[in-house]
């Protein structure tokens, strides 16, 4: 499993593990933890078990956990497991994860508090999703050797074409990937057909093996 991602049972949620790295040091990112209860229904079992299988007697290295933003289908699971550590730590317990890196979006402070500026920039289709939370989602163009994954949050189809442009990453108007995960659980407010097919201006799909 050099690279893969992993699609937790997360209610009307996200909670995903993406693997990575050689066989022999295998390495793993959380992204998401879903809403309440996901935790410790599907997440924290599943971190468990990767524990037993790669440290059984030292704390599970997870290389980063990422919110892609904080709507509660996404952060809430996220929020339990720092708790749990946190909890852990205060009682002298040894902790079972090492959390190398968390990485967030906080938009405010990318706006210096300001968030009514980003609605305000915000062009508003009838089908686009104006949620400040959804298309302030962090969204993630993972590469390791010659295989790509396209994690896209809960963003916008329309930002996410114009983010992969910026970065160089669309050629000819295409940008082709071994994963995509659709925008906000497929929501019509968040792409259209442009965001999937060749239509000379943009294209988001999956190679043809």
């Amino acid at each position: 499993m050099p690279f893969a991602l992993e699609a937790l049972e997360a209610k009307h949620g996200d909670a995903l593990l993406l693997h990575y790295g050689e066989e022999s040091d295998p390495k793993l990112i959380v992204i998401d933890g879903g809403p309440a209860g996901v935790f410790p229904g599907s997440l924290k079992p599943r971190l468990d078990e990767i524990k037993q299988e790669r440290s059984p007697d030292e704390p599970l290295a997870i290389r980063m956990v990422m919110v892609s933003h904080i709507d509660d289908d996404h952060i809430s699971g996220v929020l339990q497991l720092v708790k749990s550590l946190a909890d852990l730590k205060e009682q002298n317990q040894p902790l079972p994860y090492d959390v190398i890196t968390l990485w967030n979006n906080s938009f405010d402070d990318l706006l210096n508090n300001e968030a009514e500026e980003m609605v305000a920039a915000l062009k508003i289709a009838e089908f686009a999703d104006d949620s400040v939370f959804n298309v302030s989602s962090i969204t993630v163009l993972a590469t390791f050797r010659k295989k790509s994954m396209l994690l896209t949050g809960d963003a916008r189809g329309d930002f996410v074409l114009d983010g992969l442009k910026r970065a160089g990453w669309l050629k000819k108007g295409k940008c082709h990937v071994d994963l995509l995960k659709i925008p906000h659980h497929s929501s019509h407010n968040n792409v259209d057909t442009d965001f999937f097919r060749a239509d000379g201006r943009s294209l988001c799909g999956l190679r043809r093996r």
